[in-house]
């Protein structure tokens, strides 16, 4: 199967040795995502629930680029610093998706953030 990197118009890669989405048959795979300015690549920091708010919105732009959407999200891994933070970020997160639709399966792990960003999340989205 061939792979095929998805342009971001806008969006600032960065000196990482990754890409924002990758199509692969008949599905779009999404690097992490942190709260960041698609443009400049700068992380921005904050609340929770502005940063949750934030990935979701660039998450938003990357699977437009792709020719997908939130419906069509099977898979997605949320990483948290705080635990105790699940909550606000599940009250933002959860509007993004239709209440009745599926809800993309889930995992949500604490870990060691880089700098002082919050949350990440990637997923798998279906074109």
């Amino acid at each position: 199967m061939e792979k095929k990197r998805i342009v971001v118009p806008g969006a600032k890669e960065g000196g990482l040795p990754l890409t924002l989405a990758i199509e692969c048959g008949d599905y779009i795979y999404l690097s992490g995502m942190i709260s960041k300015d698609l443009a400049t690549g700068k992380a921005i920091p904050g609340t929770i629930e502005e940063e949750t708010t934030r990935v979701m919105e660039n998450i938003k732009v990357i699977l437009e680029a792709a020719g997908s959407c939130f419906d069509k999200v099977i898979k997605t891994t949320i990483y948290l610093k705080d635990m105790s933070e699940f909550g606000k970020m599940n009250s933002i997160y959860r509007t993004y998706f239709d209440p009745d639709g599926i809800y993309p399966t889930r995992s949500a792990v604490k870990t060691e953030m880089v700098g002082d960003v919050r949350i990440e999340i990637e997923m798998q989205a279906l074109k």
